[in-house]
């Protein structure tokens, strides 16, 4: 009988990194590579989502042969990324059609102001409030300053999503984002979890051109490099606190990592308190 193994890809700020298991939960291998953030002007922090996806690819085809050479094979597997990273693809091709915008970029900043007067109705629906860091803001600014890119857009030949959409698509050639990364998008109802029709039209976001919107625990494909499964994709801060033990209301976890984070499981239910973000710690077709 073959020794099941489980993989976790780890995409974050300043690395990607792997972790096999076992059926019991013990790691049996892990591995790490770094890549660098690049500021080519004021406010503008980006990523090449080429060589995160190649990071990606590479971990998998190790943590294959780590599991190849002892008889097994993995099972299934899952993806933790970086939160508010947002670029445009081709939708066909896979190919990127921009850097991806860290969640540290914020160029959208000088949009931001004319967006004020809606400030209390954007938190009220994502529970996020109005920020440049956000995917909304991010999504129009580039469509103001690049025309070409406005008409491919419009022509739905281009998607726009966070990071983690992106590699979902390039691993099993199917886009889908899951709902703890659609709530840094400004375009997500937390309560409904549904795209905001309000927000999109607000944004100018056409519903085509973003991915199918599912939830944290999903099918989401086959990872075409060793024909495994991809049962979960994730925000790395929910990871962090549901690695935590974060599953039981009343939680509260610390995460220090490119940027520190303080979450709470508030239990079912968004709850919205000033100053503070409210996101889907999990989900899954029957449960949120």
């Amino acid at each position: 009988k073959k020794k099941i193994s489980f993989l976790v890809l780890d995409q974050g700020t300043s690395s990607t990194k792997s972790f096999l298991f076992d059926i019991q939960g013990t790691l049996e291998h892990s591995a790490k590579i770094k890549h660098s953030l690049k500021r080519p002007a004021p406010y503008h922090v980006e990523c090449d989502p080429i060589t995160i996806l190649e990071a990606c690819r590479s971990l998998i085809d190790q943590a294959l042969s780590v599991v190849k050479a002892k008889g097994g094979t993995i099972q299934s597997m899952g993806l933790a990324v970086q939160r508010s990273t947002f670029l445009f693809w081709e939708n066909k091709s896979m190919e990127p059609r921009t850097q991806a915008l860290s969640w540290q970029d914020s160029r959208a900043h000088s949009i931001i102001k004319s967006f004020e007067p809606h400030q209390n109705q954007i938190k009220r629906i994502t529970g996020t409030p109005l920020s440049a860091h956000f995917g909304g803001p991010k999504f129009l600014h580039c469509l103001l300053e690049d025309r070409t890119l406005k008409q491919e857009v419009l022509s739905g030949n281009i998607l726009f999503g966070p990071l983690s959409a992106f590699l979902t698509h390039a691993l099993t050639g199917t886009p889908a984002v899951d709902e703890s990364i659609a709530c840094r998008s400004l375009l997500f109802n937390l309560s409904t979890g549904k795209w905001s029709k309000k927000l999109l039209d607000l944004f100018q976001v056409p519903r085509f051109s973003l991915p199918e919107l599912v939830p944290i625990e999903h099918s989401f494909g086959t990872v075409s490099t060793g024909n495994i499964q991809l049962k979960c994709v994730v925000g790395d801060q929910q990871a962090a606190l549901i690695g935590q033990g974060g599953r039981k209301t009343g939680t509260l976890a610390m995460n220090f990592g490119t940027s520190g984070s303080v979450q709470f499981n508030v239990g079912n239910g968004p709850v919205l308190v000033p100053g503070l973000i409210s996101s889907i710690l999990t989900s899954s077709n029957t449960n949120r």
